[in-house]
C-alpha cells in the first residue's frame, strides 16, 4: 500500500500530465503528423520532402493522393483537424476557385500540405519539381 503523502504526490504529477498539453512539435515532426494523418483518412501516395535548400517558402512538404473530391475534402479536413489539436493553425488553406476542386493546399508556414485527387497529381508532378529533395518519409 502507498503511503498516503505519495499518493497526492503521485495525483498531483498525474494532474499536471493532464494540463501539459500536446507536445511541441518541430517543423519536421509537423510534417510526419501531417502525413500520418492523411495516411489516417486513407490517403495514398504520400510522400514528405525536405525542400528547404530548394524553396524559400517553405522547409518541408508533404503531398499526398486522393481518390475523390469528396475524398480530398476529408483528407485535407483531418490533416487540419489533427493539427489544430496540437496547437497548431493553418496560415492558409486554398481549396481553389468554385465548390468542387481537385487540390487542396494547407499552409502551416514551415509546412506545406498538397492534397490531390489522384489523376491531377500526375499533371502538375510536385515530385518532379522537387526531385532532388530529400525523402523524409513515403506512404503507398
Amino acid at each position: 500500500m502507498i503511503p498516503r503523502s505519495n499518493s497526492r504526490l503521485i495525483k498531483k504529477v498525474a494532474a499536471k500530465k493532464k494540463k501539459a498539453g500536446p507536445k511541441k512539435l518541430d517543423a519536421k515532426g509537423l510534417a510526419l503528423f501531417a502525413a500520418e494523418a492523411a495516411v489516417d483518412k486513407k490517403a495514398f501516395d504520400v510522400l514528405v520532402l525536405d525542400v528547404a535548400e530548394k524553396s524559400p517558402v517553405t522547409d518541408f512538404m508533404v503531398i499526398a493522393s486522393a481518390r475523390s473530391t469528396t475524398h480530398l475534402r476529408a483528407v485535407s479536413d483531418s490533416v487540419e483537424k489533427e493539427l489544430m489539436k496540437q496547437g497548431i493553425k493553418t496560415s492558409h488553406r486554398d481549396r481553389g476557385i468554385g465548390g468542387d476542386t481537385d487540390w487542396i493546399l494547407l499552409d502551416f508556414f514551415d509546412v506545406m500540405v498538397h492534397v490531390f485527387v489522384n489523376d491531377v497529381r500526375g499533371h502538375y508532378q510536385l515530385e518532379r519539381l522537387y526531385k532532388d529533395a530529400k525523402i523524409i518519409a513515403q506512404f503507398d
